[in-house]
């Protein structure tokens, strides 16, 4: 018997390599086709159904919580910050007393002030005393010169006794006089203690500083110690009844935004709960510095306000923000990916009575991020094919793999 060559054998196997790989690939393409096609033509399609509800065009931007009215409150006078009464976040009361300011020329003053006091106090104390003793000299006087006239008149003192007590009686109204003088002049005095003391108590007030509303403190920017000028910022007030969301928008999407407009707001996060908002302002004018430059453009600035107060967010976290540029209630609706396009017009796969592929032209309305408006060519209820694994045409078998 003849054996083959080893040169022949090399030539068989190199022939029998490429068959192989053509029986291999057309055995996938045959598995796959019966994967997809269990029977000849037919085509595997889910369907999806037409409903009642609502269609959306929203811009969803990521943006910062703040509060409404936000206010610096300032220092009135220099000094240092002698004691603070509240904390970041805490809620005040309109005329409540956030901080205290200590001016060490005001405490001098104050000190200088209150021993000026007390000295014209002992002062008017003893001015007081003088006017009584001199009533009683006076008195004393009167009654000497009284008795004085009537010795006189019996023979028993001379006239020279009697001039003299006329004298003191004299003398005695001088002192009285004087002593009423210099009450009224320490009166005087006292009185002007008092309106410097009204003066460093108004100064004591502006070193105290009050709350002008109710609001939260949102930042305290000085504490106890620190030197304060007029005009140092102190702390930051905001209003919790109004809280406010700022985002940066491309100037593309802002020119779609407009105020009034309804808005969403969520915290980032699961199973977050959802706060209605409007938009309050549309900034015409990109920023000059701190804004993002986005494309070569410089972002907008847009403001969304909460209809009500959350109580929940806390100002200066981010939430997403959904303003809807348009709103459609109680329409039909049907997913996205069920809509086509073709050179007649926008139309769906539905499927025929034979169980076979069926166009239906629709005419599409609001077109939102997963679902469009149906104006006509389908009603609640209506199923269509979204998304076929393959191209379909008019009469192509079907098999649906969702009912």
């Amino acid at each position: 018997m003849t054996q083959a060559s080893p040169k022949t054998l090399g030539k068989f196997t190199w022939l029998w390599w490429p068959s192989l790989l053509v029986v291999l690939v057309a055995g996938g393409w045959w598995g796959y086709g019966r994967w997809s096609n269990p029977s000849s033509g037919v085509v595997r399609v889910q369907l999806t159904t037409a409903t009642i509800g609502t269609v959306e065009d929203p811009i969803t931007q990521v943006g910062t919580v703040k509060l409404g009215q936000q206010q610096v409150l300032e220092s009135l006078g220099d000094g240092r910050v002698a004691e603070v009464f509240v904390s970041e976040g805490d809620r005040i009361t309109t005329g409540q007393t956030l901080l205290r300011l200590q001016d060490d020329d005001w405490e001098n003053d104050w000190r200088e002030h209150e021993i000026n006091v007390q000295k014209g106090e002992v002062t008017l104390a003893l001015r007081q005393q003088a006017i009584a003793t001199a009533e009683v000299q006076l008195q004393d006087a009167k009654d000497k010169l009284a008795g004085d006239q009537d010795l006189f008149d019996q023979g028993y003192v001379s006239e020279n006794d009697v001039e003299q007590s006329s004298r003191e009686v004299s003398d005695a109204e001088t002192r009285l006089r004087e002593v009423h003088l210099d009450l009224e002049r320490e009166g005087l005095e006292m009185q002007s203690l008092r309106i410097k003391g009204q003066k460093l108590e108004q100064e004591l007030l502006s070193q105290q500083i009050l709350a002008p509303s109710p609001a939260m403190v949102l930042d305290l920017i000085v504490q106890p110690g620190s030197v304060v000028e007029t005009g140092t910022s102190l702390m930051v007030l905001g209003n919790p009844g109004r809280e406010v969301i700022f985002l940066k928008l491309s100037p593309l999407r802002a020119q779609q935004v407009k105020p009034f407009q309804l808005a969403r707001v969520q915290p980032l996060g699961p199973n977050a709960e959802t706060y209605t908002a409007t938009v309050k302002d549309v900034a015409l004018l990109a920023g000059t510095g701190e804004e993002e430059n986005t494309g070569g453009q410089f972002d907008l600035d847009v403001t969304v306000e909460l209809d009500a107060p959350s109580d929940t967010l806390i100002p200066g976290t981010q939430v997403s923000v959904d303003i809807l540029l348009d709103q459609r209630i109680d329409v039909v609706r049907i997913e996205a990916g069920a809509i086509q396009q073709g050179e007649e017009g926008t139309f769906v796969w539905m499927v025929g009575p034979n169980g076979t592929a069926q166009k239906q032209a629709v005419e599409i309305g609001l077109e939102g991020l997963t679902d469009f408006e149906v104006i006509k060519g389908l009603e609640d209820g209506d199923q269509v094919i979204v998304l076929p694994e393959q191209p379909l045409s008019e009469g192509t078998s079907l098999e649906i793999i969702n009912e």
